[in-house]
């Protein structure tokens, strides 16, 4: 008695399933981590050519990941079900990440803070801003994403410093994305540092540092406010 087509899919699946079970992902391909998490969303079909098809369309497992629904969708095979597991999933481990910056001092966590930031914003198309509100210890107490345009950010400084008070906060550290992959710093963006830094100053409140996101890259931009300041190319009367 022959094996139907259903019992070799399901037989690859459960194969699959229980090679993770026994390595975790270590001996995975990029396009299998793929296959085995649309197994869990699309039944009874073999998914490895739609695995392999997502990789060629967007290069790589984190931009498969970081895409936007609806250029999940825009792929054949792809359907809401797939599209919301891939958010799911990629919506927990940025909630897991969140919690190992929620204890202990945020300036002695700054690889974690790294970690939780590229996973937030890193991979996203549009311009985004996050605010991180910390107590006179460090400890993290509450954090706001701002959403941005394309090619900038329009976060008023009002609603950063109003938050703070709300808050609370002692210190502050803020952080964006550049979509274009760049991890040079605008002059927008030195300047909006330094108006930020001397506005929170006048409140007793410290910004501790400013971070540019880009991709899987991090990069603190305050040596260069730092050189504004002092050569006054930055001090300019906040306008809030």
């Amino acid at each position: 008695m022959g094996f139907s087509d259903e019992d070799l899919k399901e037989g690859h699946r459960k194969r699959l399933r229980e090679r993770y079970y026994r390595s975790d992902l270590k001996s995975f391909k990029d396009y299998e981590v793929l296959e085995l998490l649309l197994t869990y969303a699309i039944p009874r079909i073999d998914v490895k050519p739609l695995a392999k098809q997502l990789l060629i369309r967007f290069g790589s497992l984190r931009k498969v990941l970081d895409a936007a629904p609806f250029e999940l969708l825009s792929i054949p095979g792809m359907g809401p079900s797939s599209v919301g597991l891939f958010r799911l999933f990629k919506d927990t481990c940025s909630r897991y990440l969140e919690e190992s910056i929620r204890t202990g001092n945020m300036l002695d966590n700054m690889d974690k803070l790294s970690d939780f930031l590229r996973m937030k914003i890193g991979g996203s198309y549009r311009e985004q801003f996050v605010a991180l509100y910390l107590d006179t210890h460090n400890h993290l107490i509450a954090f706001h994403l701002f959403p941005g345009t394309v090619n900038r950010n329009n976060v008023p400084l009002r609603e950063i410093v109003s938050q703070c008070l709300r808050c609370e906060a002692s210190n502050l550290i803020v952080a964006h994305n550049h979509p274009s992959g760049s991890l040079e710093p605008s002059r927008e963006d030195i300047l909006f540092s330094c108006k930020l830094k001397m506005l929170l100053k006048t409140l007793e409140i410290t910004l501790q540092d400013h971070l540019i996101i880009a991709g899987n890259r991090c990069h603190s931009i305050m040596p260069l406010v730092e050189m504004a300041e002092k050569s006054n190319t930055g001090m300019y009367e906040p306008d809030i």
